[in-house]
């Protein structure tokens, strides 16, 4: 997973994040000193890489295409790599062109700054015009989290920094993310601070998105030491490097898929593989504890395929890389994951297969929509393993910080405060908002219109927003009758409403003739967004439970029949998160 940022907002100061600039011998003086740093679109990257792992070193060269995206005609272009690795030159059309280096203090990389050049063009490029240049950097990517530590004024443990920034070059193992954790390739942002970590990730967000039709190849060479049973591997498609593995050199190709928020990640270490159908295990130590994972993806795929094969068949294989360590924090792309291997919970290895599994069988370019249905797979594991309240518990667990999060998305006074689900790029309502949406419309509309509806989904004909709602809407006709769900997708999707809040304002049993009760629950939603939500009511005979719509800023009456006198009555089961339940409850005190 990413970088949790409600975590950081609460533990980090506030960063300076103007740029430091630092002149670099021959560089050109006349160059003015605010570029603009995202005028430029990076559409494809060709890169040569030589890491070194006994050293810690990269080397890299290739050749960037850049497109000016702005509206008017660029001088200059910006490009940064990671504060540890330094730029060697820059080549235009065959000419050396004129930058200036500078360090820019930014976190958008694990050290907190980058190495930025200002690129002197030699002629202006019109909006939407391209340009073509060669890149040449080498330096080091050693173990670095001062981002977090330095930052927090050590209110951060640099065990626990480390265990979130754990990219490194070194002899025992190679592993580094891309932009957002170690620009080891060219990027090219304003400087950001985790400080700010809503607006941070909404920024690297609206990068990525900006870049998710671009195309990034590598021909990485990795000269090993002791090159038996030495793997390099990738979240990318291998293809046959340029150059030939030779000696102590492996030469692998990759090329990167950008979309979905993707991040590329490039490992090299003395792997042991395993591998089965649609799933592959890249191990450090033990084999058995390989084949349990792999055991454990194996139970996940079978039971999320018997929920759906229609949605649920890996069209792509998945890839599960051991971290060199027992408590970091795994991390995702697609149905690429890194994480310690840890056989003891069968149960968490199915959760964390259950997120590889959906990306690998179901893609969508809206990330609540890509996002969310991963996240709804990992609820069909825990209901599957003990039923439908172990699966409320599980998400339950994640209602707190999504509560946090849409509470301070909601502060401001602006008509424009909150962060509609449709084009979030928050992690924390893409993922957990993004879950109970797709939890709430499967209690709406049952298993089989959801499967249907999903089954039937084609990422490329999702041009506009409505375009799954119709999906849902024609999956879930009654009796030939169109379902209406345009109050939920406006409450819940288009627009971000908070969460609803319930109480149970009155409640009034009524014996009848026939020897039943007749209980008349009234619900109060003083929230801003309504939900279709359970109302269950207790008898020393058990359980009857009535789904009653409850709009927001609104009462609702329901009238459930039972058997026998109540004993209580509960408004919401979990299944609708909400910020506070302690209110949901009425005990009947008579009885």
């Amino acid at each position: 997973m990413r970088i949790p940022s409600l975590f950081l907002r609460a533990s980090l100061h506030v960063l300076c994040v103007l740029p430091v600039f630092l002149a670099a011998p021959g560089s050109s003086q006349s160059q003015p000193t605010q570029p603009d740093r995202e005028a430029f679109t990076i559409t494809r990257w060709q890169l040569d890489l030589r890491i070194a792992p006994a050293d810690g070193t990269l080397a890299a060269n290739g050749t960037l295409t850049l497109r000016n995206d702005s509206l008017v005609p660029q001088s200059q272009a910006v490009l940064q790599i990671s504060s540890t690795l330094r730029w060697n030159s820059i080549t235009i059309g065959g000419t050396p062109a004129e930058f200036k280096r500078s360090e820019l203090r930014s976190d958008f990389d694990h050290t907190g700054s980058l190495s930025e050049a200002v690129i002197a063009l030699p002629h202006a490029v019109a909006p939407q015009g391209t340009i073509e240049m060669e890149v040449d950097y080498a330096g080091t990517i050693p173990l670095d989290a001062r981002r977090l530590t330095e930052t927090s004024s050590g209110r951060i443990p640099l065990a626990v920094a480390e265990a979130s920034d754990w990219d490194r070059i070194s002899n025992e193992y190679t592993i580094v993310r891309g932009a957002g954790y170690v620009a080891w390739y060219p990027i090219a942002l304003e400087p950001d601070s985790l400080a700010w970590a809503q607006r941070f990730f909404e920024h690297l967000g609206a990068w990525r998105q900006r870049h998710a039709a671009s195309r990034l190849s590598i021909d990485v060479c990795v000269n090993a030491l002791v090159p038996a049973g030495f793997t390099v591997i990738a979240s990318g498609k291998p293809r046959p490097a340029a150059a030939s593995s030779s000696g102590r050199s492996k030469c692998v190709g990759f090329d990167f898929d950008l979309a979905n928020d993707r991040v590329p990640v490039l490992a090299a270490a003395l792997f042991g593989v395993a591998e089965r159908e649609h799933a592959t295990a890249y191990y450090l130590g033990s084999r058995p504890t390989a084949l349990d994972v792999l055991a454990a993806f194996e139970t996940a795929e079978q039971t999320l395929a018997a929920w759906s094969p229609a949605v649920f068949t890996p069209r792509e294989k998945s890839a599960m890389v051991q971290l060199p360590g027992a408590h970091i924090a795994a991390f995702e792309s697609g149905p690429f994951l890194t994480t310690p291997f840890d056989a003891s919970d069968k149960l968490l290895l199915q959760t964390n297969a259950a997120r590889q599994i959906a990306h690998a069988s179901f893609a969508s370019p809206r990330l609540w929509i890509d996002e969310g249905v991963a996240q709804f797979a990992q609820v069909l594991i825990h209901e599957h393993a003990a039923g439908r309240k172990a699966a409320l518990a599980f998400m339950n667990t994640r209602t707190p910080i999504l509560a946090q999060v849409e509470d301070s998305l909601l502060q401001s006074d602006d008509e424009l405060r909150g962060d509609p689900l449709v084009l979030s790029r928050n992690d924390v309502l893409t993922r957990l908002k993004g879950m109970f949406v797709w939890s709430m419309l499967r209690d709406m509309a049952g298993d089989a219109a959801l499967q249907r509806a999903l089954a039937a989904y084609r990422a490329a004909d999702d041009k506009e927003p409505s375009y799954i709602q119709r999906l849902l809407e024609h999956e879930s006709q009654v009796g030939g009758k169109r379902v209406d769900l345009e109050w939920f997708f406006d409450d819940w999707i288009y627009r971000d409403r908070g969460l609803p809040a319930f109480k149970i304002a009155e409640v009034k049993v009524r014996p009848t003739l026939r020897n039943s009760f007749t209980v008349e629950a009234t619900i109060e939603n003083s929230g801003d967004a309504g939900a279709e939500v359970p109302v269950a009511v207790t008898t020393s005979a058990g359980e009857t439970e009535q789904r009653v719509l409850v709009p927001a800023g609104q009462k609702v009456t329901a009238h459930i029949t039972v058997s026998a006198q109540p004993t209580s009555v509960m408004v919401n089961d979990g299944s609708v998160p909400e910020a506070d339940r302690s209110d949901n409850t009425w005990k009947n005190e008579k009885k």
